[in-house]
């Protein structure tokens, strides 16, 4: 999971800095895109939100993805 948020932040970031907040703890990472109208921003979080949600299905216990 790390390797997937730490890869894909690197991703946004390299794509648009100042339109990236994030925040990332042991166990927990939150981003926040304010403008989302970036074709390969939105390419680079389908990326992010599709792994993530597989690895949710084989270990719901241990992933929970809330999308605001």
């Amino acid at each position: 999971v790390s390797a997937i948020v730490v890869g894909g932040l690197n991703a946004l970031l390299n794509e648009n800095k100042t339109s990236i907040e994030y925040e990332c703890k042991e166990g927990y990472s939150r981003v926040f895109v304010k403008n989302i109208d970036n074709d390969n921003i939105q390419k680079i979080l389908d990326v992010i939100t599709t792994q993530l949600y597989t690895i949710e299905e084989s270990y719901p216990k241990f992933i929970k993805i809330i999308e605001k």
